[in-house]
C-alpha cells in the first residue's frame, strides 16, 4: 500500500485542503507534468477512498466539485497521496452493510456517477483491471477523449444476493416488459419502486453448480442482448464492493447516446 511513514501522514482538515488555487489542495497534484496526458486512473482504496492517479489539475478540480455533491455523506478529507490526489469519504462505501444510515443502492450510483462525470469531462473508461491486494477494488484506467463524446443516459445492474438483477434507476416500462419476457419462467417475482427495479430468479444463479454453471452465463448473454435492442451497450464491468458476507459483488454500467433511440 505505499510508504509506511506516508501512511502516517496526517492529511490536513477538508476545508484546508479544499482552498483557493493558492491553497494546498492546488498545489503538487503530482510530480510530473499531467497537462497532456492521454491515460489516467481512478482507484478505489480501502473502504473509503477514491485516488486520482496522473489526471490534469483541472480536471481534479472538476472531479472534487463534483464529489462534494455525489456523495450523500459528504468528504472528510482530501490529501495528495504520492503522485496521486486521494479523497476520504464519510462512512463506508466500498463496504457493504457497516454503514446502516447508508444502503449499497448509495454505492452503486457513486459509481455511476462517478463514470459519467469523467466520461463528460472526455475521460473514456479503457480498462477495469483488477490488480488489486486486500482493501483495494478494480484500477479503472481511462483515455483521455478529445473533443468529449456525445452525452449518453445511463444504466447500473447489480447481480445481488444469489439471485436478484437489480437496476438503479428504474428502466422504462417498454424494457422491463421485455426483461421479463426473455427470462420467462425462470422469474421468481420483480419488484418495482420509484428507485430500482429488481428481478428474482428462481434458484441461486449467482452460486451455481452443477449445470447451473452454464445456465447463469446465459442469463447475462440474454441481459446484454435485449438492453442492446433499446440501443444499450455495455461499457464497464467492475467489483466495487464487499457485501457483509465478505464476498465480492460485481455490477455492470451501460450507456445509450441521448437522442439515438
Amino acid at each position: 500500500m505505499g510508504n509506511p511513514a506516508t501512511e502516517d501522514y496526517q492529511p490536513p482538515p477538508y476545508e484546508q485542503a479544499t482552498q483557493g488555487k493558492s491553497g494546498p489542495s492546488q498545489q503538487n497534484i503530482s510530480h510530473h507534468d499531467t497537462s497532456s496526458a492521454k491515460f489516467a486512473c481512478v482507484t478505489l482504496n480501502q473502504h473509503d477512498r477514491i485516488r486520482l492517479i496522473n489526471f490534469p489539475a483541472d480536471t481534479v478540480t472538476s472531479f472534487q466539485d463534483f464529489l462534494k455533491t455525489a456523495w450523500p455523506k459528504g468528504i472528510q478529507e482530501v490529501r495528495d497521496y504520492g503522485q496521486s490526489r486521494e479523497f476520504k469519504l464519510n462512512g463506508y462505501p466500498w463496504y457493504r452493510g457497516v454503514d446502516g444510515s447508508l444502503g449499497p443502492d448509495d454505492t452503486s450510483r457513486l459509481v455511476k456517477k462517478l463514470l459519467e462525470a469523467l466520461y463528460n469531462m472526455g475521460w473514456v473508461l479503457h480498462s477495469a483491471v483488477d490488480l488489486r491486494k486486500q482493501g483495494n477494488k478494480d484500477v479503472l484506467a481511462f483515455r483521455r477523449q478529445s473533443p468529449p463524446p456525445p452525452k449518453c443516459e445511463w444504466i447500473h445492474i447489480s447481480f445481488d444476493s444469489h439471485d436478484r438483477l437489480t437496476f438503479l434507476e428504474p428502466p422504462s416500462q417498454e424494457i422491463r416488459v421485455a426483461l421479463l419476457k426473455t427470462f420467462g419462467r425462470a422469474v421468481s417475482s420483480n419488484e418495482l419502486t420509484k428507485d430500482h427495479f429488481e428481478i428474482k430468479f428462481q434458484g441461486f444463479p449467482w452460486s451455481p453448480s452443477g449445470e447451473d454453471t452454464v445456465n447463469t452465463p446465459l442469463k447475462l448473454l440474454k441481459l446484454l442482448e435485449t438492453m442492446e435492442r433499446f440501443g444499450f451497450s455495455l461499457y464497464s464491468s467492475l467489483m466495487t464492493k464487499n457485501n457483509h458476507e465478505g464476498t465480492d459483488v460485481d455490477d455492470i454500467i451501460m450507456k445509450r447516446q441521448i437522442g439515438k433511440h
